[in-house]
Parts: structure tokens; C-alpha cells; sequence
């Protein structure tokens, strides 16, 4: 759905710009945008409803297989709610508020977090709205969550305004920042983890993960470890000149660690720093590494 609101943006701010067609630097642009459904829709809801919260005060959780136990405590969600009002809704590298959306939006089961559930004969407007506060004078869920994903970053060991990409890296062993975020999140860049990709022959030499803390979202003892999802990213003009295209290949072609190249698309796309890809004579020649043979024999 957040790749939907992208598309259908036509907003003379939004990324078509005010003509409504996208051009080969407007389109990467979208394609690394880094947006989420998620926040695009409650965000300012849920700070809307935290914004002057008295503290929370949360029991015990018991911690079941892949997860931490939380202690019973009176939470303050002050600072919390702060990081997510000053927080763009978007998980660049540099995105503070990220982190916490993310633990936040793990402490709802399922659908539990939509006032209005998903419709199937209005699949694109639902599932819709924050759940609503209870009005028996209740806990408010949004702020028992809130105060959880405190809780539950600070078991972590973790800000709650740290950047992104201080906290979800390259799992296979570099640990550079890595953008994008997760299904959960509605992100138009997923990035996930999978302990196979970690495993085998081409992963030799990969560090253990470390042990998790929420498996709901996948956090560790040291942030979100990525080495799956967004793989290959690629953008097309075709122009009265021939196709003009910039591609990423995230994870790269190489599992030599001591190689640059194992790396150094990783830090691309982290940058978001597209690379040309070589189409014309005068392109191949320009990206051409090493030297060139020429090749001759006997013709059968």
C-alpha cells in the first residue's frame, strides 16, 4: 500500500514533481524514498495521543523462547513521544524514531492496532485508524505499547533516538548501516533477516548472530542484523537515445570478504547512490576495469 500512495501521489512536492510522470532521477528517488504505510498512517495519531501521557505503569511479561522478560514498572513515555513527533515517518540510515516505531508497532498482535479492520471489498482505504482509547478509563494500548517498546529497546541497550543506521546493519559480517524497514512496517524498501543466507559455503566465515531479544521484530543485543530483502534494485528510461538505467545490486556478486566489492554496494545503497548502468560502446568502455585481449584462431 505504501508503494500505492507513492505512485498516486501527484502532489507538486511529491515525488513525480508537478508535471505527474516520473523521470529516470525522480523514479530513483521513489525507489529509495524509504517510506512506510505504517507511519504514514498513525504516526501523528499515535503522537496526538501520547503528547502529555502521565507515566505508564506496566506488569511483568514473561519471556518465552527468543525474547527478554520485562519488568513490572511505571514508565515515563515522555521522551519516547517526543523522538516519534520529531521523526520523519521514513527509515533512512539517519532516521531517528525508527527503532521505536518499529518495537512499538511489535507489541500488537496481529491486527490489534487498527481502529477499523481490513475490508476486502475496500481493500485499499482499510485496514484503517489507531485503535481507539478505551473508555472505561482503561489502559490506553497505544501507550502500554509505547511504554513496552521502551522497555524493550532499553533491554537492547539501545537509544531511543538512535539513527537507523547505527542499529539495523549488515549482518554478514561488515555491520554497515542499512535502510529500508520491514513488512510490519508497510516499508517501500523491505530488508530482513534469514539464518540461511548466513549459512553454507557462500557464507563462510559469517559472525553468529546475536542473541535475540524481541523475535517479534527480529531485534537482538545489537540492533537488527539484515542480509535478505531489498537485493536488486534497477530504474529504466527508455529515451530517443536508447534506455537510460542505474541499478544497485545490494549484497553484491562476491563472497570474498577481503574483496572492496563485497561491501561497497552495501554502502551505495545506504547512500543512496545509484550506479549507471552501461548500455552504449562509449558507457562499457568508461566502466571497463582491467585489461582487453584480443582473441584469434583458426576459423572451422
Amino acid at each position: 500500500l505504501e508503494n500505492l500512495a507513492v505512485l498516486e501521489d501527484v502532489d507538486a512536492a511529491g515525488p513525480m514533481g508537478d508535471d505527474e510522470q516520473f523521470d529516470l532521477d525522480e523514479l530513483a528517488d521513489a525507489a529509495l524514498r524509504n517510506g512506510g504505510y505504517m507511519s504514514r498512517q498513525i504516526l501523528g495519531d499515535v503522537v496526538e495521543r501520547c503528547t502529555g501521557a502521565a507515566p505508564v505503569q506496566v506488569a511483568e511479561v514473561a519471556g518465552t523462547e527468543g525474547t527478554v522478560t520485562l519488568p513490572a514498572a511505571t514508565v515515563d513515555v515522555t521522551e519516547a513521544c517526543q523522538v516519534l513527533a520529531d521523526w520523519d515517518g521514513l527509515y533512512d540510515v539517519e532516521s531517528s524514531g525508527a527503532a521505536l516505531f518499529r518495537e512499538f508497532l511489535g507489541q500488537f498482535p496481529e491486527d490489534t492496532i487498527w481502529a477499523e479492520p481490513f475490508d476486502p471489498e475496500r481493500p485499499l482505504e482499510t485496514p484503517a485508524g489507531l485503535v481507539a482509547a478505551p473508555t472505561d478509563g482503561g489502559t490506553d494500548p497505544v501507550l502500554q505499547a509505547l511504554a513496552r517498546a521502551t522497555q524493550m529497546l532499553g533491554a537492547a541497550g539501545i537509544d531511543l533516538s538512535a539513527p537507523l543506521g547505527d542499529v539495523q546493519v549488515d549482518g554478514r559480517g561488515s555491520k554497515l548501516p542499512v535502510p529500508g524497514g520491514s513488512n510490519a512496517e508497510g516499508a517501500t524498501n523491505i530488508v530482513s533477516w534469514s539464518q540461511g543466507l548466513n549459512d553454507g559455503a557462500r557464507a563462510e566465515g559469517a559472525p553468529a548472530r546475536p542473541g535475540t531479544v524481541n523475535k517479534a521484530t527480529g531485534l537482538t543485543s545489537e540492533g537488527w542484523w539484515i542480509n535478505n530483502g531489498t537485493s536488486f534494485l534497477m530504474v529504466v528510461e527508455f529515451t530517443d537515445d536508447g534506455p537510460q538505467a542505474r541499478t544497485i545490486l545490494t549484497y553484491g556478486e562476491t563472497a570474498d570478504r577481503d574483496d572492496p566489492r563485497f561491501t561497497s554496494q552495501v554502502e551505495r545503497f545506504a547512500a543512496k547512490d545509484w550506479k549507471i548502468a552501461a548500455f552504449r560502446p562509449d558507457q562499457v568502455k568508461a566502466e571497463a576495469t582491467g585489461e582487453a585481449y584480443e582473441v584469434s584462431g583458426p576459423r572451422g
